[in-house]
């Protein structure tokens, strides 16, 4: 149970300071600088169509707590156990859903929304 807490404890700290905190400010705004970078119209390759892909999901990832919560999630449960198994994804849904009440929580608190 301890371990489980401090699992949840993690995932919502780390999706909070990523997604949340101004530290990080610059690099969300660098890869959101990469997509429009690669989705600019031009006779694009295959390469510059994978890139543009990629960058469109890290964007989203960055800027969705839900998102990188679930992923976020996913890959503190590989680090920490080293096993890659269903129960990855049930770790990743835990926290997402725990980071989702935390959320609703503060936003209640702050009078403030996560939509801009």
């Amino acid at each position: 149970m301890t371990e489980l807490s401090i699992f949840i404890f993690a995932t919502v700290g780390l999706t909070m300071i990523v997604v949340r905190s101004g530290m990080f400010r610059p690099f969300r705004e660098a890869v959101s600088k990469a997509d429009n970078w690669a989705r600019r119209p031009r006779k694009t390759k295959y390469l510059l169509k994978t890139i543009g892909k990629l960058t469109k999901f890290v964007v989203g990832v960055l800027n969705c707590e839900l998102c990188f919560s679930f992923w976020g999630g996913m890959i503190l449960y590989y680090i920490n156990s080293q096993d890659c198994s269903h129960i990855m994804i049930i770790f990743g849904l835990i926290s997402s859903g725990v980071t989702y009440l935390y959320t609703k929580i503060i936003n209640n608190l702050d009078g403030t929304s996560c939509k801009k």
